[in-house]
């Protein structure tokens, strides 16, 4: 799985309102 820096995870919701648990947990799927 792919670890997201806070940099990463902060712009990702910037983008697409998702939560950080939520990112967390697409991302754990690949």
């Amino acid at each position: 799985s792919l670890l997201l820096r806070d940099e990463e995870l902060a712009e990702i919701q910037k983008e697409t309102g998702f939560s950080a648990n939520q990112i967390e947990r697409l991302y754990s799927r690949f």
